[in-house]
């Protein structure tokens, strides 16, 4: 399938994405910063189809209402946050399926850095949006769901197939990085061979000015602490009795780091 995915930098690390068909129809996902988006749409002469919202925070949905009145498009938002978004046209569930410009798009809900944060799979193209759920190395702050809705939001992720291409919401992947390395060397938790390997080239891509984006979901599972809660030799070295503490108790080091 042909199509186009354009990523765009905003605010600090934020990242907005432009999912182009081959006719030229376009999905954008998470627009928070109107200049940002529009700016770029105006100078590309691009016009907007549908929005995707993974969830309500300001940084993710600051530039629906322009968009919204500017080009007509149709919003797609979680069910669970509807009272927080603008302009909704269509409300998301988990499970949902539905097409939008011959893509077709799996809804799944992952509470836990937000009550209703949806990501969004298109598994035709191998893609996921992710939102502020998981990123590189890392996953988001609980802000309103618990530990265990978080980590059980992350083993759905985990369950995507391995070359799942991952586009998260913000570039925290350098500095997930440090933390991985400095808490499972204070722990003694032995990392796989290719965590220094992936390193390397998250580092390159950095040092050339370039997003990490896309991630890939089967690296991530073999490096990412917060994918590998339910790793024996992880709760034991973390001596806690299950997952769900083990994931708690990386998060609450990650938040301190």
């Amino acid at each position: 399938m042909n199509f186009r995915l354009i990523t765009l930098e905003a605010f600090t690390d934020n990242y907005i994405y432009i999912l182009e068909n081959a006719m030229k129809k376009t999905i954008v996902i998470d627009p928070g910063d109107t200049d940002v988006i529009c700016n770029f749409l105006e100078s590309q002469k691009m016009q907007v189809n549908h929005i995707l919202v993974t969830h309500h925070h300001a940084d993710h949905i600051g530039g629906i209402g322009t968009l919204f009145a500017e080009h007509h498009c149709k919003v797609i938002a979680p069910f669970h946050e509807s009272r927080k978004i603008p302009d909704i046209t269509r409300l998301a569930k988990d499970g949902d399926n539905f097409t939008l410009e011959n893509f077709k798009i799996h809804a799944i809900e992952t509470p836990g850095h937000t009550k209703g944060h949806i990501c969004y799979y298109i598994p035709q193209i191998k893609i996921l949006f992710a939102g502020d759920t998981l990123f590189g190395f890392g996953c988001g702050r609980l802000l309103e769901g618990t530990p265990a809705q978080a980590f059980h939001s992350l083993l759905k992720l985990r369950e995507l197939p391995d070359d799942t291409n991952v586009y998260c919401g913000h570039e925290y992947t350098m500095q997930n990085i440090d933390f991985t390395r400095d808490f499972s060397k204070e722990i003694g938790f032995t990392l796989p061979d290719i965590f220094e390997t992936r390193v390397a080239r998250m580092q390159e891509l950095r040092d050339d000015g370039n997003p990490t984006m896309p991630l890939n979901l089967g690296e991530e599972k073999q490096t990412n602490l917060f994918l590998m809660a339910d790793n024996p030799e992880l709760i034991k070295l973390l001596n806690v009795p299950n997952a769900v503490e083990a994931f708690t108790k990386i998060r609450l080091a990650r938040n301190k780091f």
